[in-house]
């Protein structure tokens, strides 16, 4: 029989360039790379073995041994391919995670079995063999070389259905439309032994895993010379192998986002690229990480006087400022330490760890290596969920707002309330605004935060009208970053007519820190309250406050921190400066209110020196939007 090859010429054609591009790109040796590169091997060894097979018995006369070894180099390519693509698809829905021996070792066991089966066929022709006149024939088995690729497809495709959170939606579409190809092409290729077109669509098959899951390109940035973040979590595993032990030093350049404001973009890749390629100088490129915006990894298997001299090398080069056009660049740089990486189990913990210690690095201004090796990871991954829950409920509008009413003791009523966020997650319950507004600020987030509270309260606001059910007006809080915000007036107020919010309706409450240290603040404050807005100062008493902010800002009210209320019921000298304090506000114009206020006898205290605007348990805790509303009076 004369068999038509233009199939798997076309399919060495396509490994090749598989191979090439794989080549050329910057790739990371981990466990899936390396199962790839063993389909492809796999695949050319079917498609080249199937080539041989076809020509050398149609020209030549080739002795039966050499044809039997030809055909199991064919068989073993092809099946071996649906194998390791099952492998590859395995190793994807773990996130990270190597695949263990036993785990390789039970899925191949079909392949082994059948591969044997392969190996004494000449013998038994259970798969294969050749008859008296040398002419091919199929053994009553031969069928299990479709079957058993088949169902390790049918596998993968079954792990991308149900793992289909995890994988990108392309990749369970292509999955399943490789799986319907294969089972097509080995179906025509039943009915038709003459047209080989199984190696032709394996070779697709890693085509496509070469140019997108295995796409060396997706951990690589070409701007900096450094492997990414993803490169990190997928390397780790498998270089923290038993009996090697890994270190990893994080190092952090401060103020990007500033440099960035100034100099633009270009200004923070110039600090960056420094960072990598001084790096490069004294570890390999396949070391090298980039984490975050600023924040590089080495990850090597260096000893501890290595790891001490890079310390004392990258604090000396970053002493100096980073040339830049005509000028230069100078950064603070921040080192954190981990001397055995594997001890934390997983990439996230190291990262988590590395992290937390530069924070820590940063907000003592600790310029030697922070010891990572000390940091409770217990506490690590905690910041690490609340972060997650943050980021989930951004993009989820998973956040919720609470209204903590505020009561007048001259009226007998709630005249106002103030908007509080509140974050629940299913996997670790609520989460006290005292645990994740700090992460929010830590990591950037508190602007998209604020900027969620007052749109979800005007929403609220416009929609149940509560200025005609006697609440006068909501406070809401701005971070100190949303007060140096140039335009933070603008968007307030665009906010406000979009929804039809009066703008008497709105009080916005600024901190003595934030009034310190923002320029923009005052002038954003006379936009707003041209329009009607109120500011209040809050946590008055805290240590912050000052006589200057008291002068310098137009606040209608102070706002009373609940630490001053409490020590002055219980110390004397408290209550005389508590009660100095009302009275020197009061001649001073402003409105008063007292934060915390838990009990009658507090209230009666504060009433009787001249406060009457309370906030607090005794009264109220905060409340869901519909509580809320239940203890108001109709419109």
């Amino acid at each position: 029989m004369q068999y038509d090859v233009n199939y798997d010429v076309c399919a060495i054609l396509v490994l090749v360039s598989v191979i090439l591009h794989f080549v050329g790109s910057k790739g990371i040796r981990n466990q899936k790379q390396i199962v790839f590169v063993q389909m492809v091997i796999l695949a050319m060894l079917g498609g080249v073995c199937d080539v041989l097979s076809a020509v050398l018995n149609y020209h030549f006369n080739v002795p039966v041994a050499m044809n039997n070894l030809i055909n199991f180099g064919y068989f073993s390519g092809v099946a071996g391919v649906a194998l390791a693509y099952c492998f590859y698809v395995i190793i994807l829905s773990r996130e990270g995670t190597v695949l263990k021996f036993r785990s390789f070792l039970w899925m191949g066991f079909p392949y082994l079995i059948l591969m044997a089966m392969c190996i004494v066929s000449p013998y038994t022709k259970w798969m294969y063999y050749y008859d008296e006149q040398k002419i091919y024939r199929h053994g009553p088995f031969f069928i299990l070389l479709y079957v058993v690729p088949i169902v390790y497809m049918l596998v993968a495709l079954f792990i991308a259905v149900k793992y289909r959170k995890i994988f990108r939606k392309n990749y369970v579409v292509a999955i399943f439309g490789f799986t319907v190809l294969m089972i097509l092409l080995t179906w025509v290729q039943i009915h038709d032994t003459s047209v080989m077109v199984i190696a032709f669509g394996e070779s697709f098959a890693c085509m496509f895993v070469g140019y997108t899951m295995a796409n060396p390109a997706e951990y690589y940035n070409l701007t900096l010379g450094a492997y990414n973040r993803n490169a990190f979590l997928e390397v780790f595993q498998y270089k923290t192998k038993p009996g090697r032990k890994v270190g990893a030093l994080a190092i952090y350049a401060e103020g990007l986002d500033t440099i960035e404001s100034i100099l633009g973009y270009e200004g923070v890749a110039t600090v960056e690229r420094e960072i990598a390629n001084f790096l490069a100088m004294y570890c390999r490129r396949k070391c090298i990480f980039k984490m975050s915006q600023g924040m590089f990894c080495v990850l090597d298997t260096k000893s501890g006087e290595e790891w001490k001299e890079l310390q004392n090398l990258v604090r000396g080069k970053f002493q100096h400022p980073i040339p830049y056009k005509d000028t230069g660049i100078k950064v603070r740089v921040f080192q954190a330490q981990l001397k055995d990486a594997k001890k934390f189990g997983n990439a996230d913990d190291v990262m988590n760890v590395l992290t937390y210690s530069i924070e820590k690095a940063v907000s003592d201004n600790v310029r030697v290596a922070v010891d990572a090796d000390r940091v409770p990871i217990e506490q690590c991954r905690r910041e690490a969920y609340v972060l997650n829950a943050v980021r989930w409920a951004l993009e989820n509008n998973g956040f919720s707002v609470h209204y903590q009413p505020i009561y007048s003791t001259t009226e007998g009523r709630f005249v106002r309330a103030e908007a509080l966020l509140r974050l629940y997650d299913e996997k670790l319950g609520f989460i006290e605004p005292e645990e994740f507004i700090p992460v929010v600020e830590q990591h950037g987030l508190i602007t998209e935060v604020g900027a969620f509270v007052f749109r979800h309260t005007c929403k609220f606001l416009a929609k149940e009208k509560l200025w005609e059910r006697g609440i006068e007006r909501v406070d809401i809080n701005l971070s100190v970053l949303q007060c140096m915000q140039e335009h933070l007036a603008s968007f307030l107020i665009d906010v406000m007519d979009a929804y039809g919010v009066p703008y008497k309706a709105i009080n916005l409450e600024v901190t003595a820190v934030a009034a310190q240290v923002s320029d923009d603040l005052k002038i954003n404050m006379e936009k707003l309250m041209e329009k009607g807005v109120t500011f209040s100062l809050d946590d008055f008493g805290t240590g912050n406050s000052s006589m200057v902010t008291l002068i310098k800002y137009p606040f209608e009210d102070i706002k009373l921190h609940e630490s001053l209320i409490w020590e002055a019921m219980e110390n004397p000298k408290a209550m005389q400066g508590l009660k100095h304090t009302i009275a020197m506000l009061t001649d001073m114009g402003f409105e008063i209110v007292a934060e915390g206020v838990e009990n009658i006898e507090m209230a009666g205290k504060l009433q009787s020196l001249g406060c009457t605007i309370h906030q607090g348990f005794y009264y109220s805790e905060a409340m869901p939007e519909k509580e809320f509303l239940s203890i108001l009076p109709d419109a």
